[in-house]
């Protein structure tokens, strides 16, 4: 069996199973302190919550819909060294409600700059952590095709998920999609979405930096990337 430097991924990743209570909490034992939280009500149709540190917490997607960013006093309030704390929002915290938290850690909201390729440079931030090779980057798209998006991991992501903060799909790339007639990167399938493989996001995947073919002058983007899969 080949190991990499990652032998506890509990470190990096873990899930957690809590009960809301309508009011305020300390949702703990997550094990480190995470920088992405994505939440799912177990026995009620709410969606998929999705929060991280580089956009704040109470700033949340749903990965199973097309709509844009929105805000909510009461969602994570703050992230702390076991866990994070909830406000009353329902799709964290409805009383007597059974939740699941999967967890990631990154390493706050540590990287910032301009991105670089084609176009108008635009600013990002993000948060990585090179040991397990996961990074959250926001960043603001310039239209143009070959525009580059820095993640400084030091190796080529194998798995990402890019959304735009407004209105839009979840983009997902995965290393071996092949309907793309020869680009292994161009090829994406969507979250939110049963359709088929499509062609078209990514051009370039490389040690420092993702290259997109297009995305929307103006647009604020989030993109979620692991070298490891």
């Amino acid at each position: 069996m080949a190991y990499t430097t990652v032998n506890n991924g509990s470190l990096f990743m873990n899930a957690k199973l809590y009960t809301g209570n309508g009011s305020t909490q300390s949702v703990t034992g997550v094990g480190f302190q995470p920088d992405l939280v994505w939440t799912k009500g177990r026995n009620d149709t709410y969606s998929q919550m999705w929060v991280d540190a580089v956009r704040g917490g109470t700033k949340y997607i749903y990965s199973n819909t097309t709509v844009a960013e929105a805000t909510n006093a009461n969602a994570i309030t703050s992230f702390i060294s076991d866990g994070y704390n909830i406000g009353s929002f329902g799709t964290l915290n409805d009383n007597s409600q059974a939740y699941v938290s999967w967890n990631w850690k990154a390493n706050g909201a540590g990287m910032s700059g301009n991105t670089t390729g084609a176009g108008t440079y635009k600013t990002y931030t993000g948060s990585k952590n090179t040991t397990s090779g996961f990074a959250i980057v926001k960043y603001t798209g310039n239209g143009t095709s070959g525009h580059a998006i820095p993640h400084n991991l030091g190796t080529a992501p194998k798995y990402m998920i890019v959304k735009s903060l407004a209105t839009n799909d979840w983009a997902v790339y995965q290393q071996g999609f092949t309907l793309n007639g020869g680009n292994p990167y161009n090829a994406y399938m969507y979250l939110n979405s049963s359709a088929e493989e499509k062609v078209g996001v990514f051009i370039g995947v490389e040690q420092y930096q993702v290259q997109l073919l297009l995305l929307l002058e103006q647009v604020i983007e989030l993109i979620l990337m692991t070298k490891n899969i």
